[in-house]
């Protein structure tokens, strides 16, 4: 779960968007799906990677 969000912090970060629209909700859904399969396969966006941090707590720190 923890690879999963850091991925999802590094991936969602770059489609921040201005409200709830369809495409918006499209790129969230493709986000989570693609980086829950990562995570199952062991791998993740690092902390290399910009805002992503160690733990999912700095990640989420660091995307508010």
């Amino acid at each position: 779960m923890g690879n999963c969000i850091k991925s999802m912090t590094g991936d969602v970060a770059g489609i921040i968007c201005d409200g709830a629209k369809a495409g918006c909700a499209v790129k969230l859904s493709t986000s989570a799906v693609k980086c829950a399969l990562m995570a199952i396969g062991g791998n993740g966006v690092t902390e290399q990677q910009g805002i992503v941090e160690k733990t999912p707590d700095l990640c989420i720190h660091n995307l508010g």
